[in-house]
């Protein structure tokens, strides 16, 4: 409460506080008392003032970070002042005069907060996300030892890797969801054989039109001059679109380590944006 007969009026805009006193002309009657309220009245507002403070606290504090790093330290004592204010609204100690200050300060702060504009973006994080943007896709494959044949195409165990949205057939991954993905190969090599190049290709199948065409995304070599092991990894960012087909393809499968930890292949969706 204050001593001297002054006014003090709250400038609210652009989600700011700011306190302004005006000198008075003359001095005013002391006002009277307003009649006594109820506990149970007392006790309703006193928990509406509550809710309040807590919104309000939170929408003040929300702006004043946003200027932090360029205010003054005249504009920080203002906030000091504003925060004791609305915290002693918020108090179970008030009384009858206080209460109703504190409603007048309350149905500002209100009023400011439905002129706030929609499209500032201030609380984005609270609005409810896109079902869309949850949508995940990856495939983490494990190796699987050939069967004798002569493909060069690594051959992978479906029951011990890890797939969602993505599609597995033929030892081809088929991406379902269109957008830009992060692909990695890594192909460990155990036998020494100088006549061979060690060499390992991530390639890529899109149907255009009524034609299948392929092309190569990364290619790795590894140097193996002795018995020791040697490992060629690959990996980027590429855009891939619904029904493209991907797979891994080496020099000379009989020169692959098949440990399970070894050799794998594998993606993940990054985003979806085209």
């Amino acid at each position: 409460m204050l001593r001297n007969p002054g006014e003090v009026s709250w400038n609210i805009r652009r989600g700011e506080l700011q306190l302004q006193k005006s000198t008075p002309s003359k001095l005013r009657e002391p006002r009277k008392p307003p009649p006594a309220k109820s506990r149970a009245q007392e006790s309703s507002t006193s928990e509406r003032c509550k809710t309040v403070v807590s919104v309000a606290l939170f929408i003040y504090l929300l702006e004043r970070i946003e200027t932090a790093n360029n205010a003054d330290n005249s504009m920080f004592q203002t906030d000091q002042i504003v925060l004791k204010r609305l915290t002693k609204c918020g108090s179970d100690s008030l009384d009858n005069e206080s209460l109703l200050s504190c409603n007048k300060t309350f149905k500002l702060i209100q009023n400011l907060m439905l002129k706030v504009p929609q499209n500032e973006g201030r609380v984005d994080s609270l609005s409810a996300p896109d079902p869309q943007s949850g949508l995940e896709a990856l495939a983490h494959m494990t190796i699987q030892q050939p069967s004798g044949d002569s493909s060069k195409i690594l051959k992978w165990n479906r029951d011990h890797s890890r797939l969602k949205n993505v599609d597995f057939f033929r030892n081809l991954l088929q991406i379902r969801i269109s957008g830009y993905y992060y692909i990695y190969s890594q192909v460990t090599f155990s036998k020494a054989d100088s006549s061979t190049p060690k060499a390992q290709t991530v390639m890529r199948k899109r149907r255009l039109g009524t034609a299948l065409g392929e092309n190569l995304l990364f290619k790795a070599f590894c140097s193996l001059r002795s018995d020791e092991l040697c490992t060629s990894y690959n990996g980027g960012v590429v855009r891939l679109e619904q029904g493209d087909q991907l797979y891994v393809n080496v020099t000379d499968p009989t020169m692959v380590n098949y440990e399970v930890a070894a050799t794998t292949f594998g993606l993940f969706l990054l985003n979806r944006n085209p």
